[in-house]
């Protein structure tokens, strides 16, 4: 085969078409003869056959240019790629070829003219093109794979290879025609897409050269010439400054300026007029150099803001600016188009909320709410707890970090997110919105990373959708796609394809057979017979591919071979059980065993006294994912774990409770429930018989243990108490009796199928816990020396406790409100303490801002429509204190009442409306304390005092208040309800503590309180009067004495020999009553319970007959003889 040129023949290698009379035939032409391309219907183009022509089926010719790159041969100049050349071209990769017409001959290329570092395109097919290099010392071209960008090059009729044309100077081109052979190239990683815009002259004025796209416009290069204006006439027209007429309105044009790294959004229309001629849609139309183009390989793909069409970036949106927010919209980009898109842009301001409508509905400053929870809220941004989430859905919210993560629900009308349920949303420095990263052209299923969750999703690829928890449901091996927090599912016959270690250094495997995925470690097989492998993911350590080979034949001898596979005969299984003589191996199947961890092994690391259950499949040996407490049946020989069974002895003595942490697992003792039975279990000997409660209560014989109460099955707590054994929660034990799976002084877990010792809350310091029991809250404090927790009696007062988590029965003191959020409010509760009892109250509390009140649930929190204006109608409403967390309060105060908003004083209980206050010291938290039944001393500004009162408020139980005049309250006696040791003593005009005080009631007392709060009645003989003793009163009679006459308060009724003064007793109050009472018996001073009607019935029964009005009573007189009378 001869190359001949200016009379000039030289032998070259090649390839030359024949015919047989029956089909084609290519022969490999080299200097040691010719051979013809034989039919392989397995060829294929590697890096190893690099310039070979193949054919599969006979009759189609390819040549190999590179590493699955196939062209179909076809006239034109191509460039063979980098590798092995084979056949003719041996020697000649990066070389230029030609295929003459009809493909009767393929050669090296030999009269090149190419130029050292100029780039070439060659055409490999419609829409397919490949840049190159020339480098001139090594006399080949290298594929140019880091040409980003436009260029303008040189197209020779017919040929497939453009050149390189750098503008330099324009001064000579003075006609179109000098541009005719043009083309601009957008180029991406070797790769390149025709495009079309505008070419700045370098070096002249005023002059550019207008390139439409050759394939779809009519319309030939051209000098251009310029616009004026920016009408409806001029879209897409240059001024001559390069100012671009992106959209053409006389009244509001919008334009672009030919700035470096400028990027304007272009709506295309289908007309060879337009330089844009493309299908309706939106186009980057970019600036770069000299030129003004398409960017039709669009690097920054995803969300773009643009303002009047002009790309921005997030930094320049200032929130005060309400015209530059009125004029943003934000599209989603792809590598060539872009659409409408709604999200959040964001910069060091603020969020800002745009919605996918442009020109519709303004970009608003975002103002981040605050919320528990993201009900009603799908789409929006909120503050929950200390951090800002994205709302997925009602129930499931995003961290604001970085990530890809699935908006499950749809969001409300003319919010950002609306339309994008099913999809993936981006969180990014700069922007909230709509993400394409995972979406690929066939269904594919992810782990997606939320916070401490991992989800599985599917990417539907005919509805281009995703689906939650619809992945694998099983142990499979996934791998992170780089800088997401998404995980991708490695298919077995993809993972069969890998051969060495460094292909699976990020491999991961999760465990999805809980419908949660959980990370985990272990052996991963896939493939057969000579694809068989065994990937090794450990725990600690690199990643690496076991192969048949490389396993040892039924090396389980030793503790530290516990956890590795080893080849039994033709099998593998797992070393469960060492044993020099008898191992315990494990076939991959589907099933549980515990193994020791004495020594670390690919699962953990080593923690002594400790195992681990190993869950098996038919592919994989993984560890387990437990549950901090698991009930199961272990074998003591095959360590084989199954569910508790209780059937016989046998199956009870393998029953364990299995306490797990990330450590291991151990066996502890407890007790534990199956179909309403409940058995004793010991970590040594497994499960007792069903246990049989006694009927009995709760003794010092029994702590620790279940009984039966009433039929109810009740774990004895202490001597005297105990809890209900399906109340699930965390208690303390007091001092067990002998015989109980509990310690003494313990914390304990009751769970659905377990009661077990629970350290969880044994730390290094003291701490004082809030703990309900029933109905009770009590009191305990943990001891860090013993590490026990005991009942403690010295908390009392208004306190505010947070539970451990939503749903617990265990608080922890909160001492500050400083710090508190929203999602807190969902465990916070007031409680008023004594002694360590305390019982739950309403009130009000100072979280960020705002007023939150408990006013009909001490669990459940609404905020406070405070009121800024304090009047008599306003009486008890309440208002933050400006810029301060303090609750204000309006109230009256004076004797004529002058209304204002007042912050109370800390500790000092109020009456404000009938309604009792108590503040605590930070001035955040105002409760309604239990009013204790009797009277409260009341001064002019609302305080509950111990002297100078104004008013006397008399409450009837814990709620039930009523203000009183000193002339309101009587005369007598009230208890002080404020002091339980003292009582109040009013006279009619003032109420004060009663400072009297003797043993009992004698000579110069009546009328007087004795130690005991009894009130002396009488002295001949002696009686006393007491407050009643349930809601029944009872009537006296105080007597006169002359002893008593100055210091007796009722001295005004009982002021002589036969007069008496009628009170009244209740549980409260010993006061004077003005009941009309006619004759009636009293016996000792005390209204007689017997039937003495008449004064002789009376007086026969040792009693004193009286009729009582306004309070005094006397003898009545006796009834008129029968026949007296006038007349």
């Amino acid at each position: 085969m001869y190359y001949c040129a200016s009379e000039v023949c030289n032998m070259i290698n090649g390839y030359v078409l024949t015919n047989d009379g029956n089909s084609d035939i290519y022969y490999t032409i080299t200097e040691s003869g010719a051979a013809a391309v034989e039919t392989d219907s397995e060829a294929t183009c590697t890096k190893e056959n690099i310039g070979e022509v193949i054919t599969t089926d006979g009759s189609t010719f390819k040549i190999c240019l590179d590493d699955d790159e196939a062209l179909t041969v076809a006239k034109g100049r191509y460039i063979l790629g980098d590798g092995v050349g084979k056949g003719p071209f041996a020697s000649n990769t990066k070389k230029m070829i030609e295929v003459d017409d009809g493909g009767a001959h393929i050669y090296v290329v030999n009269d090149l003219k190419a130029e050292n570092g100029k780039n070439y395109i060659v055409k490999l097919a419609t829409d397919n093109y490949k840049v190159y290099k020339y480098d001139e010392g090594n006399d080949q071209f290298e594929w140019d794979t880091s040409l980003y960008g436009v260029k303008t090059y040189l197209e020779e009729t017919g040929s497939t290879v453009l050149s390189e044309y750098v503008v330099t100077d324009t001064q000579s081109i003075e006609a179109d025609a000098d541009v005719a052979d043009w083309r601009l190239f957008n180029c991406k990683e070797g790769s390149c897409k025709a495009t079309y815009g505008y070419i700045k002259s370098p070096n002249e004025v005023e002059k550019f050269i207008r390139i439409p796209d050759p394939d779809t416009s009519a319309t030939d290069n051209v000098i251009t010439t310029f616009s004026t204006d920016c009408g409806s006439a001029d879209t897409y027209k240059l001024k001559a400054d390069g100012t671009l007429c992106i959209d053409g309105d006389a009244s509001a044009p919008k334009t672009g300026e030919m700035i470096e790294g400028n990027a304007f959004l272009v709506t295309t229309i289908d007309d060879n007029a337009s330089i844009f001629n493309k299908a309706a849609s939106n186009i980057i139309v970019q600036v770069s150099g000299n030129y003004i183009y398409y960017n039709n390989y669009y690097q920054e793909e995803g969300p773009n803001l643009f303002s009047d069409l002009v790309k921005i970036p997030t930094r320049r949106i200032v929130g005060e600016d309400s015209e530059l927010l009125a004029k943003l919209a934000l599209y989603d980009c792809g590598e060539d188009s872009c659409t409408a898109s709604g999200g959040y842009a964001i910069n060091s301001n603020g969020y800002y909320a745009i919605t996918n409508d442009p020109g519709t509905t303004a970009t608003v400053a975002y103002e981040i709410e605050e919320a528990k929870d993201c009900t009603d809220k799908v789409g929006e941004i909120l503050t929950i707890g200390t951090s800002n989430y994205l709302c997925l859905d009602a129930a499931i919210q995003a961290e604001l970090i970085n990530g890809l993560y699935f908006l499950k629900t749809d969001t409300t009308a003319n919010k950002p997110l609306k339309g994008y349920n099913t999809k993936i949303i981006r969180i990014s420095d700069n922007f909230i919105s709509v993400d394409h990263t995972l979406e690929a052209s066939e269904d594919t299923k992810y782990i997606i990373k939320n916070g401490d969750s991992y989800t599985l999703y599917t990417y539907d690829s005919d509805g281009q959708t995703f689906a939650e928890g619809s992945g694998v449901t099983s142990v499979a091996l996934y791998q992170p796609i780089a800088g997401t927090n998404v995980y991708q599912l490695i298919a077995d016959e993809d993972a069969e394809k890998v051969t060495t270690n460094s292909e699976i250094t990020d491999w991961m495997i999760f465990d999805c057979k809980t419908g949660d995925c959980h990370q985990t470690y272990g052996y991963y097989t896939v493939g057969s017979d000579d694809t068989l492998k065994y990937f090794s993911i450990p725990y600690s350590g690199a990643n690496t591919i076991l192969r048949v080979a490389d396993i040892t034949p039924k090396e389980c001898k030793k503790a530290g071979d516990i956890g590795n596979l080893v080849k039994d005969g033709e099998d593998i299984k797992l070393c469960v059980v060492n044993n020099s003589d008898t191992p315990v191996l494990s076939a991959f199947e589907a099933k549980d065993y515990i193994l020791s961890i004495e020594n670390a092994n690919i699962f953990i690391g080593a923690s002594a006294s400790k195992s681990m259950i190993i869950h098996g499949t038919a592919t994989s040996f993984t560890r387990n994912i437990n549950a901090p407490y698991a009930v199961n049946n272990i074998d003591p020989a095959t360590k084989e774990v199954v569910a508790a069974d209780y059937m016989d002895e046998s199956a009870q003595a393998k029953v364990a409770i299995l306490k797990c942490s990330v450590d291991g697992c151990e066996k502890v003792d407890g007790y534990t429930e199956s179909s309403g039975s409940y058995y004793q279990i010991s970590k040594t000997t497994g499960s007792s018989a069903s246990l049989v409660p006694e009927t009995t209560t709760c003794s010092e014989t029994n702590v620790g243990k279940i009984i039966d109460i009433s039929g109810t099955k009740t774990l004895c707590l202490s001597n005297s108490n105990g809890i209900d054994v399906t109340k699930k929660g965390i208690y303390v034990m007091g001092t067990v009796a002998n015989g109980t799976p509990l310690v003494s002084g313990k914390m304990i877990e009751i769970a659905d199928s377990y009661i077990v010792v629970d350290d969880g809350l044994e730390g290094t310091t003291d701490a004082v816990y809030l703990i309900k029991i029933g109905t009770d809250y009590l009191a305990y404090k943990y001891t860090a020396t013993t590490k026990t927790f005991s009942k403690v009696t010295t908390v009392s007062g208004m306190k505010l406790y947070q539970a451990l988590e939503a749903g617990s029965n265990v608080y922890q003191e909160v001492s500050t409100t400083e710090g508190l959020t929203l999602l807190d409010l969902t465990t916070l509760e007031l409680f008023q303490c004594d002694s360590g009892k305390c019982v739950p109250l309403t009130g009000n509390i100072s979280v960020k801002g705002k007023i939150y009140e408990n006013s009909t649930d001490p669990t459940k929190w609404t905020v406070v429509t405070e009121e800024g204006t304090c009047s008599v109608g306003n009486v008890g409403k309440l208002k933050l204190k400006e810029n301060t967390s303090a609750i204000q309060i309006c109230m009256g105060t004076g004797e004529t009442p002058s209304y204002a908003l007042a912050l109370l004083t800390a500790g000092t209980w109020y009456f404000i409306a009938n309604k009792p206050y108590l503040m605590n010291s930070d001035l955040t938290i105002l409760v309604n304390p239990a009013a204790v039944p009797g009277a409260y001393l009341v001064n002019n500004d609302n305080e509950v005092v111990t002297s100078s009162a104004t008013k006397l408020v008399v409450c009837t139980d814990g709620t039930t208040c009523a203000s009183k005049t000193f002339a309101e309250a009587g005369i007598g006696y009230y208890k002080d309800s404020a002091d339980a040791t003292k009582s109040i003593q009013c006279t009619g005009t003032a109420c004060a503590i009663d400072t009297t005080s003797y043993a009992a009631c004698a000579s110069g007392k009546v009328g007087l309180l004795d130690n005991d709060g009894k009130l002396c009645v009488d002295t001949t003989p002696a009686h006393a009067a007491a407050f009643a003793e349930d809601s029944t009163p009872v009537y006296y009679v105080v007597s006169y004495e002359a002893a008593s006459a100055s210091t007796n308060i009722f001295k005004a009724q009982a002021s002589k020999e036969g007069d008496y003064a009628l009170i009244k007793a209740t549980e409260i109050s010993i006061t004077l009553s003005t009941d009309a009472k006619t004759g009636t018996c009293y016996k000792n001073n005390e209204v007689s319970s017997g039937n003495e009607g008449t004064a002789d019935a009376c007086t026969s029964a040792s009693g004193t007959f009286l009729a009582c009005t306004s309070g005094v009573c006397t003898a009545p007189a006796p009834a008129p003889a029968a026949g007296s009378g006038g007349g």
